[in-house]
């Protein structure tokens, strides 16, 4: 097949497949721009990366503060103002901890919010693809049915099995489109897991750290000490 004979008969052969095939073509563009869009997305966005975030929490582990939230300010890493906000809500004491653990989830709950768009589409396309492959299918046997009723009492089975083969072009063309978006979704789907996880840990520590320091600060002398104290007090 040359070049020039390539494309007329793709053209043909999706002609052939009927107007679901059509769809079926434009819903493979559409995932593929959305499988496109959103690596390009997670890519610049640094989805994956919390190399700074852990820099800022290991200076917040020791209790430089001042420079975890420099870190975390000069970074442009997805998670870095989530923590910064979780940072600056446990170090101030005159704010309530459950004020600022419902400010962490509302900004983590938008940002994941805007890492998931375009996936319910996508998602979408894959569940779809294969049903109109189906639809496809069967109008296509429907018709071919048809053709051999019309053929009166010795039918060619020749139109049989070209209705069919063309019938089953829209079961193999949905195929071809889910199979990959679904594989894609459920790549993307996973990054985007992943950095949740993560995110939740980071803040997490961020509050467990700040919770012990405070405790510490209320008793230096720590926990031996007070129980030391109790008994001496009988």
């Amino acid at each position: 097949m040359t070049p020039r004979s390539a494309s007329p008969d793709l053209i043909a052969l999706v002609q052939a497949g009927g107007p679901v095939l059509w769809v079926l073509c434009a819903l493979s563009v559409a995932a593929l721009a959305l499988i496109v869009g959103k690596w390009l997305q997670l890519a610049s966005a640094g989805v994956g990366r919390f190399r700074d975030v852990e820099s800022a929490l290991s200076a917040w582990r020791g209790d430089s503060r001042g420079r975890a939230l420099e870190i975390l300010e000069n970074s442009r890493e997805p998670a870095a103002p989530v923590i910064g906000v979780a940072m600056r809500g446990a170090a101030d004491s005159g704010v309530d901890d459950e004020c600022v653990r419902e400010e962490v989830v509302r900004q983590s709950v938008g940002l994941l919010t805007g890492l998931r768009a375009g996936l319910r589409p996508l998602e979408l396309i894959a569940q779809l693809s294969p049903l109109l492959g189906l639809l496809g299918t069967v109008l296509g046997m429907i018709a071919a049915f048809q053709q051999l009723s019309t053929s009166g009492s010795q039918p060619d089975p020749s139109v049989l099995s070209g209705g069919i083969w063309q019938a089953l072009l829209t079961t193999a063309a949905g195929l071809i489109v889910a199979i990959p978006a679904l594989f894609a979704h459920a790549w993307l789907e996973s990054r985007i897991e992943r950095f949740r996880t993560s995110l939740e840990d980071a803040v997490t520590r961020v509050f467990t750290h700040a919770a012990t320091a405070s405790r510490v600060q209320r008793d230096p002398e720590g926990p031996v000490a007070v129980g030391e104290r109790a008994a001496n007090a009988y």
